[in-house]
């Protein structure tokens, strides 16, 4: 009865150490894929900051190399556009029309822009218009201003917009740049591009 005992207690004995060694190696069949992908995380992790860092390097150098093609595009111009006022429903779909003069230098650029602003400032009632340039008929607006790249005309008018919801008194344009003033005790702020757009509050 004992041996019957004793050999029923030694096969148990023997199928749980079996049973155990079996889940010592499934264990450790899983911790190692559990190492195994906590090592390819961490690879994926350092792989995901360096390409952010990469992207964000990249944009830095577009942001630039787009602000300087801009600058460059701008200075190429050395253009004052007179944006005339007066309107023809048939030919100008009843727009203002848009004439853009070639100066010999920005020197000729400044000092007409600066003639408009001395004439309009001194005759506020009859500012600069279509008949003082000899055009007969309705007397219409002229704006002087300067001929902008396609970006700068951009982000003019991004300016300008952003300027009326913020209550922003001036906007102007000085050698292709783009400025903005809060009112005549504020510092003017330079817009380069879009992003310059946030520090306006």
């Amino acid at each position: 009865m004992k041996s019957t005992l004793k050999s029923l207690i030694r096969e148990e004995l023997s199928n749980i150490t079996g049973q155990l060694s079996s889940f010592h190696d499934s264990l450790t069949y899983f911790n190692d894929c559990f190492e195994n992908l906590k090592k390819d995380n961490e690879k994926f992790n350092t792989t995901m900051k360096k390409l952010e860092s990469d992207n964000n390097e990249l944009r830095g150098t577009v942001t630039d190399l787009t602000n300087r093609l801009s600058l460059l595009e701008q200075t190429s111009l050395k253009m004052c556009s007179m944006l005339l006022g007066w309107r023809n429903s048939i030919v100008d779909n009843n727009r203002p029309r848009s004439i853009i003069t070639k100066l010999r230098s920005p020197r000729q650029r400044d000092a007409l822009l600066a003639a408009v602003a001395s004439f309009n400032k001194q005759n506020p009632k009859n500012k600069l218009n279509s008949t003082h340039l000899g055009h007969e008929g309705l007397s219409t607006p002229v704006f002087v201003a300067e001929h902008l790249t396609p970006t700068n005309k951009s982000l003019h008018a991004a300016a300008r917009l952003k300027s009326r919801d913020l209550s922003y008194k001036f906007v102007w344009v000085r050698n292709g740049r783009v400025y903005v003033r809060k009112d005549e005790f504020s510092q003017a702020i330079q817009i380069k591009n879009i992003d310059s757009l946030k520090h306006m509050e």
